[in-house]
C-alpha cells in the first residue's frame, strides 16, 4: 500500500495547498504537517462555532438513554465557544423552563426551549403547546418515536 501525502507529510499535498499558504507550509517541519492540519482543522472549527446556532440538542437528563453531557454542560461548552446558542430538545419533556435557567446563568447565549408532541406529554396536544409557548418555548417538534411511522417501522 502506498502512503497517502498526509501519511508522508509531503509539503506539496493538494490538501495542505487548499487548508493553508503554501508559504506557512514551507515553514513546517516535514514531520509536523500531520499535527499542524489537525491543529489547524481544530482552529477551524472553533471559528465555525462562533456565532453558530444549533438547530438539534439533546442533553441530559434523559429518561432512556445516557446522554454524554447534561443541559449546564452543554450549555457551558456552547457559551464557551462563544456560539451564539442552541434549540435544547427533549423527547419526553418540554424544555422551556430549563431554557430560561440556562439563558439567566449564560447572559448572551440564546438557548432556545422546544416541545415534542410524543405520547409522554400528551401527544397531539394543543394546550401542551399553548403552555409551552407560555413559558416562551420557540420550537414545537411533531411526534417522533411516537409517529406513526416510526412505531410501524420499529414497533
Amino acid at each position: 500500500m502506498v502512503p497517502s501525502h498526509r501519511a508522508r507529510g509531503d509539503r506539496d499535498d493538494p490538501a495542505v495547498s487548499r487548508c493553508c499558504n503554501r508559504s506557512i507550509a514551507a515553514k513546517i517541519p516535514r514531520g509536523a504537517i500531520n499535527s499542524w492540519l489537525r491543529w489547524s482543522m481544530n482552529e477551524l472549527v472553533e471559528e465555525i462555532l462562533k456565532g453558530c446556532y444549533d438547530l438539534h440538542v439533546h442533553a441530559g437528563p434523559d429518561p432512556y438513554l445516557q446522554r454524554r453531557m447534561d443541559a449546564l454542560e452543554t450549555a457551558r461548552h456552547a457559551y464557551e465557544a462563544e456560539m451564539a446558542g442552541f434549540v435544547l430538545k427533549s423527547h419526553d419533556y418540554p424544555t422551556a423552563p430549563l431554557a430560561y435557567a440556562l439563558n439567566r446563568m449564560y447572559p448572551g447565549l440564546d438557548v432556545a426551549g422546544s416541545i415534542t408532541l410524543n405520547r409522554s406529554i400528551g401527544g397531539l396536544n394543543p394546550q401542551a403547546v399553548r403552555v409551552a409557548a407560555k413559558l416562551d418555548a420557540r420550537v414545537v417538534w411533531m411526534p417522533t418515536f411516537d409517529a406513526d411511522f416510526y412505531l410501524k417501522r420499529h414497533g
